[in-house]
């Protein structure tokens, strides 16, 4: 008996040709975790450039007249610590944002190489999207952009990976 008659009927029926939907999701999942690592960069330098700005002008300002100058010392410290925390923060946020493109790139390459955890972790990443676009409506009108990208993402991330057909290329 050759081994193509040992198979189990149905064991490999998976389409050889990956079609340009699911293609489609793992670009999407690359540019959106690309965009979310340029954004948490500009949210550093950001942070750091005003951060920067203001403990420069904390230094420079001068006294009001009639203050003691100790005073004005510790004024003058207190701005550059302020500045120093602004730049702190904005670092930390910076890298959130930037942690957040991980799983999302991470997917992305699951999906192009059609692999099931890939696909699992942006239905994932899409369910969080499909929140993230509900809790937006409570803002509405300034929610109006994150609404269509997030909620456009969650529908369409799952009406493409929960179709049969195209779940059919997942291993």
């Amino acid at each position: 008996m050759s081994p193509e008659e040992e198979m189990l009927p149905g064991e490999y029926d998976r389409p050889a040709r990956k079609s340009g939907a699911v293609t489609a999701i793992a670009i999407i999942n690359f540019v959106f975790g690309g965009l979310q690592v340029v954004c948490g960069l500009l949210l550093m330098v950001a942070g750091a450039f005003i951060g920067k700005l203001l403990g420069d002008v904390a230094a420079g300002a001068p006294p009001p007249q009639g203050m003691d100058p100790e005073a004005a010392k510790q004024i003058q410290q207190l701005g550059q610590a302020g500045g120093g925390m602004f730049a702190g923060f904005g670092a930390l946020f910076g890298v959130c944002i930037m942690l957040f493109a991980i799983p999302t790139i991470l997917a992305g390459v699951g999906v192009m190489n059609r692999r099931q955890w890939g696909r699992i972790l942006t239905l994932v990443l899409g369910a969080l999207a499909g929140l993230s676009a509900l809790a937006s409506l409570s803002a509405l009108p300034k929610g109006i952009p994150n609404i269509v990208i997030s909620g456009g993402y969650c529908v369409l991330v799952y009406v493409i990976l929960l179709n049969k057909q195209y779940a059919a290329e997942f291993r």
